[in-house]
């Protein structure tokens, strides 16, 4: 009986310590917003695939996560649009796409408060893909949607907003190219119902010009950031390129070049990402790579140019030699209020046990680096989960409006075991110093391992599991961060 009594009291008494700390959160959560929110969110179902492409945060304070989902089942591959509330909770989705391959790469909040999604579709259009742009209302529901291209391949890499409220694009065409089996770069003027006002084609022959990004300047011209690659004896079976530069090109309001400048500084130069600043130029992010010599792996590598192209700093971001691995990717590139800027890309993490038993080879993570307006490193952090591998081309990162910063990758897991690779979307939001949950982060291998564990008794015998919630996130929200800090439920 004294047993039993002890044990009821253990209980009682941990109930009661754990509804102290969790009633008073739960009791107002108007109240639950505190400034540098820190929290993680994982996209992810059972049959699905959820590659990352972007994220922003609305003026409403919501986050639009954009991503390329693939149903295992069906075979289709769709545009999916998420929206997730200040706390990270799931408020709406949205799904376009035909019976084909439509993929997007690119959301914009447009003036209206809805958003603009560029992209690509097979499903749609005339050729064999076409440059796809999509309009909504501020709760994702389609108000129009056009497409561009000619017979052959054509996608969209970018879209933005001008001026007039019309949109400009930028990306690739095979249609318009000199060769039809090498993409060329290619930009799109439409007006604000997405009817073309005018397009350029960006490159020559021998050459892949894909065009990463476009920005309108303050003149009203644009600032086109693209790459030039050179091929060694193109032909319809195979291109292989030479060498590359990064190409930045200065054009009027109409799309006419008024300059253009190469920037090289290995075998391989390629900037993915952009932004102006306030002085009329730009900083630009991506990597440079040898094939020969001791520094022949990617290098992670910022520039910042002036209003007329002269570079004015420039930084490259190795890896370190403890990680096993010194490979860096830059992806993204964001102004932060500070006049700094936040870059994202992914680093090699170190080849620990447990990833042994997953993985073949040490991981990537997750990698976001703090910078002064003068390119000086004022923080860096690195995230990860347990067993599985963040990686890229694709990474993000912004800052957010309470001061912290809000980002998004795909998450790989569980090479070594399994048929189909689990793939969802990791977003993680954290503090200014890009703090986060990081047990939570740790944590998250736990929703791959349920994945596979369904998928290998349906292998095994036939038999269909009951899927998690397409919010299965909350149980790990229970689990406390490393520093003990409150548990608040905002649902």
């Amino acid at each position: 009986m004294n047993r039993k009594t002890n044990c009821l009291y253990i209980f009682a008494l941990s109930f009661l310590v754990l509804s102290v700390s969790i009633i008073p959160s739960m009791s107002k959560p108007e109240n639950c917003f505190h400034p540098e929110e820190k929290w993680i969110y994982f996209i992810h179902e059972y049959k699905k695939e959820e590659f990352f492409r972007d994220i922003i945060q609305s003026r409403d304070g919501c986050y639009i996560v954009l991503t390329y989902s693939h149903n295992l089942s069906s075979g289709q591959w769709d545009i999916h649009v998420v929206c997730l509330d200040r706390y990270g909770s799931l408020k709406w989705e949205k799904l376009f796409g035909g019976n084909k391959i439509d993929s997007p790469d690119h959301i914009e909040e447009t003036s209206d408060g809805g958003f603009i999604i560029a992209g690509d579709t097979k499903s749609y259009g005339r050729g064999d893909s076409d440059v796809w742009l999509i309009k909504t209302d501020e709760n994702g529901n389609e108000i129009w949607n056009r497409t561009y291209g000619g017979r052959y391949g054509d996608g969209a890499l970018y879209v933005e907003q001008t001026k007039d409220g019309g949109y400009i694009i930028s990306g690739l065409t095979m249609s318009f190219s000199w060769e039809h089996y090498v993409p060329i770069g290619w930009i799109i003027k439409t007006d604000e119902n997405g009817n073309e006002i005018w397009n350029k084609t960006i490159g020559g022959r021998a050459t892949y010009t894909p065009v990463w990004c476009v920005h309108q300047t303050d003149d009203g011209g644009y600032m086109i950031i693209a790459t030039l690659c050179h091929l060694a004896h193109p032909n319809p079976n195979e291109w292989v390129g030479t060498h590359s530069d990064i190409w930045l090109i200065k054009t009027d309001e109409n799309g006419n070049e008024i300059w253009n400048k190469t920037y090289n500084y290995s075998q391989f130069d390629v900037a993915f990402d952009a932004t102006l600043t306030k002085d009329g130029g730009c900083v630009m992010v991506g990597l440079k790579q040898n094939l020969t010599g001791s520094e022949n792996y990617p290098i992670m590598h910022v520039i910042k140019v002036d209003e007329e192209g002269n570079v004015e700093w420039r930084k490259a971001f190795k890896g370190k030699e403890e990680w096993g691995d010194p490979a860096t990717f830059g992806h993204s590139i964001q102004p932060t209020s500070d006049g700094g800027y936040i870059v994202s890309g992914t680093n090699t993490a170190p080849y620990i046990v447990i990833d042994k038993i997953f993985l073949p080879y040490p991981p990537e993570r997750l990698w976001l680096i703090k910078l002064d307006e003068n390119g000086k490193v004022e923080w860096d952090k690195s995230y990860r989960v347990i067993g599985c591998e963040i990686t890229g081309p694709h990474t993000s990162a912004k800052q957010t409006m309470d001061g912290g910063y809000i980002a998004g990758v795909t998450l790989y897991g569980f090479y070594r075991t399994i048929y189909h690779i689990p793939v969802g979307t990791l977003v993680v939001k954290t503090d200014s110093m890009g703090k986060t949950r990081e047990l939570q982060l740790k944590l998250c291998m736990f929703m791959h391992l349920h994945w596979f564990v369904k998928q290998w008794i349906y292998l095994k015998w036939g038999y269909e599991m009951k899927s998690m919630s397409s919010q299965s996130h909350a149980w790990y929200s229970l689990i406390p961060d490393r520093l003990a800090q409150p548990i608040h439920f905002c649902r």
